[in-house]
């Protein structure tokens, strides 16, 4: 599920997705764009704790306080693996604080809307 034409528009989606190469999915509450422009330090210790772990087949959670700098570890993370050759088409990020998802509250709604997503860019 991409964005819509409306949505991509006041926020600039598609100028995101063409960076990152990648089914990127959030709403108008979403201010991960704006913190692109500033300031982020490499968490070289977090990024390689999550690469240990990147072929298990596990869920990894990340957890925090507010603010703590979870989605920008996931920003790393994710341009991490775009350099190292990673398929862009590979990778997907979805809001969860996005009212766009709220309809996800269990693993089987996840499951359908991963699904739904990565039929669009036959993955499955």
């Amino acid at each position: 599920m991409l964005a819509t034409p409306l949505l991509s528009r006041r926020i600039g989606i598609k100028k995101l997705e063409k960076k990152w190469h990648f089914p990127y999915i959030y709403d108008i509450t979403e201010t991960f764009v704006k913190k692109e422009k500033s300031f982020v330090y490499n968490r070289k210790i977090y990024l390689d704790r999550l690469y240990q772990w990147k072929d298990k087949p596990l869920i990894k959670i990340i957890t925090g306080i507010r603010r703590s700098g979870k989605s920008t570890l996931i920003k790393l993370f994710t341009d991490s693996l775009l350099s190292s050759g990673i398929d862009s088409e590979r990778i997907l990020y979805i809001n969860k604080e996005s009212l766009q998802f709220q309809h996800i509250a269990t693993f089987d709604d996840l499951y359908k809307e991963v699904i739904a997503t990565y039929n669009k860019v036959n993955q499955f």
